[in-house]
């Protein structure tokens, strides 16, 4: 395989690969070699250090000797951290794998995995600097969250009575900017009539009603640049290879990936589709965390409170 991610980043050795775990593995505690993904049907864990055994849950770390015991017509998807991904749908025993996989996929779920159980209970500041319900305002792309395409879609909150909007977009470290009459409250994509956005660039952009009114808040983005597309392409294309469905088994990687690229939408909506699927008893607590760390971000506090707040009923 040769895809640009595998080629740019180095795979980690195993000592490094601890290291990124120093955060929330215990300093006695074997380094994970693995964590399950995603599962289906009926799927224990039995742990090789004391011989418990433990249901599967959605972000269960697990070590060398682990035995995952998959139940016929169950399966079980698990990421390795040489960045392999596995579909068990047998008794399986957690061993190094060969081949050349993504282990930066691997590496930024050690980050995410480490920042999300370092999380505290989130502030209440989510109507900060929102204007009233009545009028328009920006809803996405917001909180300086990053977009993958240089012609975003925006999309706002609309007015009562209003038909027309003015969108504006300026880089945000100034020049003139562009601006739009667009007709019903979008979602509206940037036209191809225009120039794209630049790459790396950041945005601010508002909304206000044609017919008058100020516009109500603005609103920071910034669009990806070459380098992190081509990880996220990279990170697609070997989702594909290995058979995994994003919007299935692969929701908390794509979570996780987009989540550290900055893509704080698509991580969102990628969290709200796991969660959905995947009792609370079924997903390790720091899954939570993450969904809690990511809408506090997109300034959803009191979501993220609650969030928080699963992931500690569920850790105990």
């Amino acid at each position: 395989m040769t895809h640009r991610l595998r080629n740019r980043v180095p795979r980690l050795p195993a000592t490094a690969l601890a290291l990124l775990f120093a955060g929330f593995a215990p300093a006695s505690a074997q380094a994970p070699a693995a964590l399950i993904s995603q599962f289906r049907g009926d799927v224990k864990v039995l742990k090789v250090a004391d011989g418990a055994v433990l249901p599967a849950k959605v972000g269960l770390r697990l070590v060398e000797g682990d035995r995952v015991d998959v139940a016929r017509g169950s399966r079980a998807v698990l990421l390795f951290n040489n960045g392999r991904v596995v579909t068990a749908t047998t008794l399986m025993v957690v061993a190094t794998v060969g081949g050349a996989g993504a282990s930066e996929v691997y590496e930024r779920m050690a980050r995410a995995a480490a920042s999300a159980e370092r999380q505290n209970r989130p502030g209440a500041k989510s109507a900060v600097g929102r204007p009233p319900p009545a009028g328009a305002y920006p809803l996405a792309p917001a909180f300086g969250s990053a977009v993958v395409s240089d012609r975003p879609t925006f999309a706002w909150h609309p007015q009562e009575g209003a038909e027309t909007y003015v969108v504006q977009i300026r880089l945000a470290a100034g020049g003139p900017p562009l601006r739009f009459p667009v007709t019903g409250a979008g979602p509206w994509t940037l036209p191809d009539t225009v120039a794209p956005l630049a790459r790396g660039a950041e945005y601010a952009w508002t909304v206000a009603p044609l017919s008058g009114g100020r516009a109500g808040g603005e609103e920071r983005f910034r669009v990806l640049d070459d380098e992190a597309l081509a990880d996220l392409t990279a990170f697609q294309a070997s989702l594909v290879e290995a058979g995994v469905d994003p919007d299935g088994e692969g929701l908390l990687l794509v979570a996780v990936f987009t989540a550290d690229l900055g893509l704080l939408h698509e991580a969102e909506a990628a969290l709200e589709r796991l969660i959905a699927a995947t009792p609370e008893v079924e997903r390790d607590p720091w899954v939570d965390l993450l969904h809690a760390q990511v809408l506090e971000k997109l300034g959803r506090s009191d979501e993220a409170k609650a969030a928080y707040d699963r992931a500690q009923r569920t850790g105990g």
